[in-house]
């Protein structure tokens, strides 16, 4: 074998060549390879209409337009990027080429050389996405910041005129109506904290069928006037969850159901225990008598196999307006809750999502309950807030239940004003101006060990406070939150049987 010959043999790029017309008049053993074909096979061909016939959308690539061919009628040698071959299994692969003319008195024909980038390509497109979502995660934390902190400087003074509002019955519906908004401006924030950290899992008792109930309302303005959304839910359900976060999945869920529904199209949920071996065609469930099943079935148009088993996968969508993050975040949240969620769907005969959230043996409480429970034995309390907008409402609907409220506009002031109004409990701002509301705590407790403190932020801060927030004074709330939230989160911090002596 001549030693060219055998270069090219030995070489791990694919080489081809090609005469006037484009047909092959030699290739080597990795251009075989890499086609799936034998030599035998390929050479005394037309190389373009067998093997580049198309782009990699599929559409036709006219023999005029490809490089091989422009640069036998140029004489000018070209490099290829962005290209794909087929192989002989019709499968296409992403390649490199660079391209030669073969001079002699004429041209007559072209030499290629070409390499299988497609490993390389995946890897960019992963880093690319990557670097893509770590910007959009930045951005996402920053704007939700800022949102929540506008829904807080609403929350309390929506409150107050209710709580003043008395038989005005136009006043209370424009409250509500109110409520109602800044609950879907909160979730809203907290699907955008979804791309930037992992999900943090509050759970309490839920009773379903009102959870749902309330759910509807949204999901009905999401849906549109065209798409019935109805609820068959078994009374006796109570679940154990974070009522937040179930509320983001079913969102997307909704979301995702109207996408594949047209008019004429019905969304069905239904809740009833889980009974039977738990062995279903989709999946298997283990101890399926510890969750509630939950179907959320629509008559859209359904989903290819090939799809299903890939609908949690981060960025995988169908869909040009979607981030590709929704499905992989309900995921998250379900497996979160030690639950399982899985698909069943055809072409043509719509969709059904299985959830399966553990069910709870605790009472559910209301939010009377709290509010009265939170209402005992809170006399003084610090906020440490530099937004005057929240300070002033918080201090304002506080007011209301008999807790009077200091307010320190920067963490340096915190300490001051901590000894001079000898408070019950703390509510401390994370994002403070002028220090982050972590070292503040550390100032407090350590002059103060025994104060219950309680985080408000409007950050995803949650997993990084953690360590702190598990001592059984401390508290985390995440803003927005209503006048139940607080009161709540304030009978959790404080044991009204033994409240703390500051001095």
């Amino acid at each position: 074998m001549p030693t060219e010959e055998l270069l090219l043999e030995s070489t791990a790029d694919g080489f081809y060549a090609v005469d006037s017309t484009g047909t092959c008049t030699m290739l080597n053993r990795a251009a075989a390879e890499m086609l799936g074909y034998s030599k035998a096979e390929i050479v005394g061909k037309n190389f373009h209409e067998m093997l580049h016939h198309s782009r990699a959308d599929n559409s036709i690539y006219p023999q005029e337009l490809c490089p091989t061919h422009r640069v036998m009628r140029t004489g000018i040698k070209e490099r290829v990027r962005g290209d794909v071959f087929w192989r002989k299994d019709s499968t296409s692969f992403q390649v490199e080429y660079s391209v030669a003319p073969i001079l002699d008195e004429t041209l007559g024909g072209a030499v290629v050389t070409f390499t299988d980038v497609t490993e390389r390509a995946l890897l960019e497109s992963q880093e690319d996405k990557s670097e893509r979502l770590s910007m959009l995660s930045r951005l996402a934390a920053t704007m939700a910041h800022e949102f929540n902190n506008v829904l807080m400087g609403i929350q309390p003074f929506s409150e107050v005129i209710g709580r003043e509002a008395g038989n005005n019955e136009t006043i209370r519906k424009a409250v509500q109506r109110i409520s109602t908004s800044l609950k879907r401006g909160k979730r809203v924030t907290e699907q955008i904290l979804s791309f930037t950290r992992k999900a943090s899992i509050v759970t309490r008792p839920i009773a379903f069928k009102k959870w749902a109930e309330e759910l509807a309302q949204e999901a009905r303005a999401i849906l549109g006037p065209g798409i019935p959304f109805k609820i068959d839910i078994d009374d006796r359900i109570v679940v154990e969850g974070d009522s937040g976060h179930i509320q983001q999945v079913f969102l997307n869920l909704i979301t995702n159901a109207r996408d594949a529904m047209t008019g004429g199209s019905t969304l069905r949920l239904e809740v009833q225990p889980g009974s039977g071996n738990g062995i279903y065609a989709f999946g298997i469930v283990e101890h399926v008598e510890r969750f509630a099943h939950i179907k959320l079935s629509d008559t859209g148009s359904g989903m290819s196999r090939e799809t299903m088993g890939r609908v949690f996968e981060p960025l995988f969508t169908t869909r040009r307006s979607s981030t590709g993050l929704g499905l992989a975040v309900a995921h998250q949240i379900i497996v979160r809750h030690g639950g399982h969620i899985f698909f069943e769907s055809a072409e043509g005969k719509g969709t059904t999502v299985h959830l399966f959230l553990p069910i709870s043996t605790d009472p559910v409480k209301s939010e009377e309950a709290v509010s009265s429970a939170g209402r005992s034995g809170i006399r003084k309390l610090v906020l440490v807030e530099d937004d005057p907008d929240i300070a002033f409402g918080l201090a304002a609907l506080l007011d209301l239940e008999g807790i009077e409220v200091t307010v320190a506009e920067t963490g340096g002031a915190a300490l001051g004003v901590i000894a001079s109004a000898d408070p019950d409990v703390v509510l401390l701002d994370v994002g403070l101006p002028d220090m982050d509301g972590s070292e503040v705590y550390f100032q407090i407790a350590e002059r103060w060990p025994a104060l219950p403190v309680i985080f408000s932020t409007g950050h995803g801060d949650r997993l990084r406070l953690e360590e702190i927030i598990s001592k059984p004074h401390i508290g985390y709330l995440q803003k927005p939150y209503d006048l139940a939230e607080l009161l709540g989160m304030l009978k959790l911090s404080i044991p009204t049987t033994n409240l703390p002596n500051q001095t």
